[in-house]
């Protein structure tokens, strides 16, 4: 690995613009077929640090959020790398293309999405065909091959449980949208068509919406009927909804609550911490336009939050269950957990008492409360993992059961300001 940090250090000194065109061309290639193969090494490694189960040492529960923490990779491309590493001790002439850096992960990871359709069985018999496609062809080709090859296969496989087995829905967001794909089985593939059908109305001569467009309006107006008449299980002792976060002075200007009214079209300096855009729960910032829609039939809770540090809320000790309100309130600041490089949201978290409600005679409030996953929730209260708080800007560091201290972190908690990056900056005149 030193050797390896040194060459790439030493072209980093390089300074490409000099080279001759002859050159260049040249060293494009080696470069992009060695990347190729450094993908492939850490394929192989990734195999045998997810064989010895290395990430539970880390506290993690498996390799996947071990990637995401430590390798910072979002949850695909950490799921992507493991496929390969999967996919190559199945296909050994795959593996060997892979190895010689003359197929990318790209080829490799539509092949490993293949084998999740088809089976490892049928991909085992097509491998010689798609390797060979690949070393010549750009993936999207990989692709079209793999496609016919799915659909061959369904048409051979007539066995239920070999159809139930392919069901399946991935929900991804994209930029400002959201995209969904999936298949679904006989039955609830009926069950969504019908409650569609149920929200789609005969379109009036003025409705100039494409035909999906209109499924996709439906699909919208079930899902809203669904969470406001209740018809779904509660998450961490709530009903779901979206939550709305906005300051006060944002939604007075709104909805023209003030004196001096600010259209839906402007945006607020994110600066002023009083007056910033409103947030979306599981989103992100959202225009004023769809903030003014969301909060015009919505309900209305007061959040009060610490002018120095945002902290919201007190609730004293009345309570050692977080009730709905506080963890409305918690989900605020830690909107997931707070174990370091953990991402798992807040709905599926447990509130860890930091002092506990027992031994320490812990309040359940704001301040001696923190959203954990059920994994590391388990680290704390039993692997011997210690959780350390700073009372002053709520920071949260870990130390692991030999006493030394956790490489990833700390944690902070989110306090409605923004960090220095996303202010706009400020001009003097004269």
């Amino acid at each position: 690995m030193a050797a390896l940090g040194d060459a790439l250090a030493a072209l980093l000194e390089h300074d490409p613009t000099h080279l001759d065109d002859t050159t260049l061309r040249q060293a494009m290639l080696a470069l992009l077929r060695h990347t190729n193969q450094l993908d492939a090494i850490i394929a192989h490694y990734i195999s045998a640090f997810d064989d010895r189960r290395l990430a539970r040492a880390d506290g993690w529960p498996n390799t996947k959020q071990w990637l995401q923490a430590y390798g910072r990779l979002s949850g695909p491309a950490a799921t992507s790398r493991i496929r390969a590493a999967t996919t190559i001790q199945l296909l050994p002439t795959l593996e060997t293309a892979f190895d010689a850096g003359d197929v990318t992960r790209e080829h490799v990871d539509r092949i490993a999405l293949t084998a999740q359709e088809i089976g490892d069985d049928i991909i085992e018999t097509a491998e010689q065909p798609l390797v060979t496609i690949a070393r010549h062809h750009e993936p999207e080709a990989l692709r079209e091959i793999c496609e016919r090859l799915i659909d061959e296969t369904i048409r051979d496989q007539h066995t239920p449980t070999q159809h139930h087995d392919r069901r399946g829905l991935t929900i991804t967001q994209t930029g400002t949208m959201w995209k969904l794909r999936g298949i679904l089985d006989t039955e609830t593939g009926a069950l969504l068509t019908t409650a569609l059908d149920a929200y789609t109305q005969p379109p009036p001569p003025d409705d100039d919406r494409t035909p999906t467009q209109r499924r996709h309006d439906a699909l919208a107006d079930l899902l809203n009927t669904t969470l406001r008449e209740g018809r779904t299980p509660l998450v961490a002792g709530v009903r779901p909804h979206l939550t709305l976060l906005m300051p006060v002075r944002r939604y007075t200007k709104l909805h023209n609550h003030d004196n001096n009214p600010t259209t839906p079209e402007t945006t607020a300096d994110p600066a002023d911490a009083e007056d910033g855009p409103a947030t979306l729960t599981g989103y992100g910032i959202i225009p004023d336009t769809l903030t003014t829609r969301l909060s015009c039939d919505a309900n209305l809770q007061h959040i009060w939050q610490h002018p120095n540090n945002g902290l919201p809320l007190h609730l004293g000790r009345a309570y050692r269950n977080t009730p709905p309100a506080l963890r409305r309130a918690l989900a605020t600041r830690d909107p997931h957990c707070r174990w370091p490089g953990c991402h798992t949201p807040a709905n599926w978290c447990d509130s860890h008492h930091l002092k506990t409600w027992i031994r320490d005679h812990g309040n359940t409030d704001i301040d001696n409360l923190i959203n954990l996953c059920r994994h590391h929730h388990i680290n704390v209260h039993e692997r011997g993992w210690q959780l350390h708080h700073h009372p002053t800007n709520g920071t949260i560091t870990i130390t692991r059961p030999d006493g030394t201290p956790y490489d990833l972190g700390p944690s902070r908690p989110r306090t409605g300001r923004f960090p220095p990056l996303m202010r706009k900056p400020t001009t003097n005149t004269t």
